[in-house]
């Protein structure tokens, strides 16, 4: 078995998401992969954040693009988590950058929340670039407008497409032509969609698509995900997936 462990959000069941401190906590669980979310600040900055408001982590109730990226790091992104965490800031793309140099054992999956043009994607592919991380990033999104942006200003990154449904009857061939139209080599679906169709897994990995499922913190929720086949789990509790792994290869 040597399927994929992605840390969402960073190691998010032991340090405050999204942070860098999260980022630290995955690299020591063991994970493969880290998944972060970006957001563009007022001043058009990359910023790592999940929500469109700082309300739930942050503690202020005002959106992100709003704010700028010095704001947007002003903010105490930890003390939500616990004390311990106080200080924590909202990280910026160059902070990832940073971060990534360290540690080249890590992979890097980067959700762009809702919708960005090629302009805004290849800003944020550029740097990555600089760095050398471009192979060792997968850019997705839910938007396929976003995804087709991602296509046509990173074509040298891969993609993922994010889907939250099982496609309706009939329709998985308008998803794979979807894929093939924009080079797309990864599709991460929600792990409800495992038990509702298991076959999704099989039929885009006939095409090569490969599958990472989200989000799953549950040993039984691995135990599916394996059974189907996927590449990768995503999940909240890198550290335990990890064990799981080493527990379930020590029995295969």
């Amino acid at each position: 078995m040597n399927l994929l462990n992605i840390a969402h959000r960073g190691n998010s069941s032991r340090a405050p998401e999204n942070t860098l401190a999260a980022f630290a906590a995955a690299a020591a669980a063991g994970a493969g992969m880290i998944e972060t979310d970006l957001q563009l600040s007022a001043d058009g900055t990359v910023v790592l954040i999940h929500d469109d408001t700082l309300n739930r982590t942050a503690g202020r109730d005002v959106r992100v693009a709003d704010l700028t990226a010095s704001e947007l790091q002003s903010a105490d992104a930890g003390s939500w988590f616990s004390p311990d965490y106080a200080g924590e800031h909202v990280p910026v793309l160059a902070d990832l950058v940073d971060f990534a140099a360290g540690h080249p054992e890590l992979g890097w999956l980067l959700e762009f929340k809702g919708e960005w043009n090629p302009d805004q994607v290849a800003a944020a592919a550029e740097p990555l670039r600089d760095a050398g991380l471009a192979g060792r990033c997968v850019l997705q999104g839910f938007s396929p407008r976003t995804v087709r942006s991602l296509h046509a200003a990173a074509p040298d990154i891969e993609r993922g497409l994010l889907i939250m449904m099982q496609p309706a009857p009939g329709e998985e061939h308008q998803l794979l032509r979807f894929l093939t139209e924009t080079a797309t080599g990864y599709c991460n679906p929600h792990g409800g969609i495992l038990s509702s169709s298991p076959q999704l897994v099989s039929t885009l990995q006939a095409e090569g698509v490969k599958v990472c499922t989200w989000t799953l913190n549950e040993p039984f929720q691995w135990d599916t995900a394996a059974a189907a086949g996927v590449d990768g789990i995503i999940t909240d509790r890198p550290a335990e997936l990890t064990e799981w792994s080493r527990l379930a290869q020590s029995r295969s």
